[in-house]
């Protein structure tokens, strides 16, 4: 029967011992199990079309691309025909490989076999090739005839065919990365792979972070409070100053007591109005109704009764000197409370527009 020309290709396709092991390693690893059986050493003798057309796709799918190129003659040599040689049988004139051409040691077997082969046969004289298989071999040369390892190299170390310009290792650790392609590399996080000075460097940053944030915790509770309260009880004093001018402005008959009276109006509302708007700043809410809550009914009565007895406006200035120095002493607790650099100046303007308005009233 004539064989399909891949057939023979495949079947004289040398393939690498690493390779080899490589993919007979693979496929234990990523065959189903139902095709493990034929893969095996113990492997039934006749393969099915569909099984190895299975196996065709298996290799395919699964295999790295540097296995691949050689699923072809793994395939042939050793599951569907593991007994056919890899040699024909025209070229197996001596029990030895052909003679290694001198000229291309190094080039045609990895790892320096033919030089080995030629330093074995060197040492044995009687195993020198007759002038025929020489010329045959000369012959095959350009067919790259694929050769098998001679019985001196069956018993040497396996080791022994790797380069002998690499590590101590064994063999089969230095292909670990073929047998094994897609393994996790080494290496990992540089803080944990022992650089001592990116390690250093890192904790220092972390120690630098954590004392930031520990002294802005300890800013925030040694920071003096902010004494919207104090401010509040300002503004509402303010607000009856300026109620108790309103009262004199609509009540006397005295152009003093009317000039006093809207002089304090304006002096006072506007203090009054630069602080309300502070207190806002700092998200402190200030309402007409809060202002209200120092309204005096006493000081209504009095003023009334003022206008009655004829003495409304000695009655008012003795009434707004008691407003006026009970409103400059709280300014001045108010201030030695640190409302702020903003609030101080507020407070330090309306403390000496109180000493002008009392000043005022005493010229009377």
């Amino acid at each position: 029967m004539r064989q399909n020309p891949q057939t023979v290709i495949n079947q004289q396709t040398p393939i690498p011992q690493q390779i080899d092991r490589a993919m007979g390693q693979h496929l234990q690893q990523s065959l189903p199990n139902h095709l493990k059986q034929y893969v095996g050493a113990d492997k039934p003798a006749y393969i099915p079309p569909r099984i190895e057309r299975e196996l065709n796709q298996q290799m395919q799918k699964n295999m790295p691309a540097h296995l691949k190129e050689y699923s072809g003659a793994y395939m042939q040599q050793h599951i569907i025909t593991p007994s056919a040689t890899t040699v024909p049988a025209s070229t197996q004139m001596t029990a030895r490989p052909p003679a290694p051409d001198m000229r291309r040691i190094g080039h045609s077997l990895p790892g320096g076999e033919q030089a080995k082969a030629h330093w074995a046969d060197l040492s044995n004289p009687t195993t020198h090739p007759s002038p025929a298989s020489m010329s045959f071999a000369g012959q095959q040369q350009p067919q790259q005839v694929p050769q098998q390892p001679s019985p001196l190299q069956s018993q040497l170390p396996e080791q022994q065919y790797g380069d002998p310009a690499s590590t101590n290792q064994p063999y089969h650790q230095q292909f670990d990365f073929i047998m094994s392609p897609n393994a996790p590399k080494q290496g990992g996080v540089p803080f944990m792979s022992g650089n001592k000075r990116l390690r250093v460097a890192l904790l220092a940053v972390g120690a630098l972070v954590i004392l930031a944030i520990i002294g802005s915790l300890l800013s925030s509770l040694t920071k003096p409070k902010f004494d919207s309260a104090g401010l509040v009880s300002i503004t509402q004093r303010q607000a009856e100053i300026v109620r108790i001018a309103n009262i004199a402005a609509t009540t006397s008959n005295s152009s003093t007591t009317l000039n006093s009276a809207y002089t304090i109006k304006l002096s006072v509302g506007s203090a009054e109005q630069q602080l309300v708007t502070y207190l806002g700043k700092n998200h402190v809410k200030v309402t007409p109704a809060l202002l209200a809550l120092k309204k005096d009914k006493q000081t209504d009565s009095q003023l009334s009764n003022a206008v009655s007895s004829s003495t409304f406006d000695s009655t008012f200035t003795d009434i707004m000197q008691t407003q006026l120095t009970t409103y400059q002493k709280a300014l001045k607790a108010a201030y030695t409370a640190n409302p702020g650099p903003t609030g101080r100046k507020l407070l330090t303007t309306d403390y000496n527009s109180v000493d002008l308005l009392l000043k005022q009233l005493q010229q009377k």
